[in-house]
């Protein structure tokens, strides 16, 4: 008889490639039925995150003729539009943030070539490599990242998502309820005020303690009234930005 672990890894094995399949048919259904797979190249450091599901598919690629990418597979159409909406308003903050087109690829890790998942693949740019994300800031990019994030109702500030003026994870894209996984739109999301007492260890809110941690020096330089003031001066600055960036409809479509 096989042993408990053998079959749980049988278990496994069969429930992700379940996933991978209801991924796969969400990209080839709907307005994205007929678009191409492409093949991205030779992964050369795959994502070690959680985010996808499939192992050996996100990660950083180099192409046929030798121009490194990186490729980031997508739950879903929605996900892969919510996250580069997401970006184009993140960046109205002054904020460095991934320009990235939508594709579908080919997984690597199917041996018939057949599955495909729909991704966003941009230029590797080294600012948002290990290297270049430091998790240093100056009081102004603290501020613009704690307004940014908290309107998006991002908690998942660890340091290889904020840091400087980089933000090049989407997260929860401002309309998901959650930061990963299957996810649909949802209307009910948390306010911004919630969000940034959470992202600043006000209280136990599910937020990742890096940036709080990271940023809490130089919010003690200043006053609870220069800190205020601050907040609401990227506040006013960011919001008109916000409804003409939806308003001329410039924001990601495809």
């Amino acid at each position: 008889f096989p042993s408990h672990d053998s079959t749980q890894k049988i278990a496994d094995v069969t429930q992700a490639r379940q996933i991978a399949e209801k991924i796969s048919q969400q990209a080839n259904s709907g307005a994205y039925a007929k678009m191409k797979p492409q093949d991205m190249g030779e992964l050369v450091k795959p994502f070690t995150g959680y985010s996808f599901p499939v192992k050996g598919v996100g990660g950083v690629y180099k192409q046929k003729n030798g121009q490194l990418v990186v490729v980031k597979p997508t739950m879903s159409p929605s996900t892969a539009l919510g996250d580069m909406r997401s970006n184009d308003l993140t960046k109205l903050h002054g904020l460095n943030v991934p320009k990235s087109k939508l594709v579908k690829i080919i997984d690597p890790t199917d041996p018939e070539g057949k599955r495909t998942y729909l991704a966003l693949v941009s230029k590797y740019d080294k600012k948002f490599s290990p290297e270049g994300m430091t998790g240093k800031f100056t009081q102004r990019d603290m501020i613009k990242q704690l307004v940014a994030s908290s309107i998006r109702s991002d908690r998942d500030l660890q340091m290889s998502n904020v840091s400087g003026r980089n933000a090049p994870d989407a997260s929860n894209a401002y309309v998901f309820p959650k930061g990963s996984g299957f996810r649909e739109v949802s209307l009910n999301m948390p306010s911004m005020e919630q969000t940034a007492l959470a992202n600043t260890l006000a209280f136990k809110g599910g937020s990742k303690k890096f940036f709080a941690q990271q940023t809490s020096a130089l919010a003690s330089k200043m006053s609870p009234q220069q800190y205020d003031q601050a907040i609401k001066d990227e506040i006013r600055k960011v919001l008109p930005l916000y409804k003409k960036e939806i308003a001329t409809g410039k924001i990601s479509k495809t």
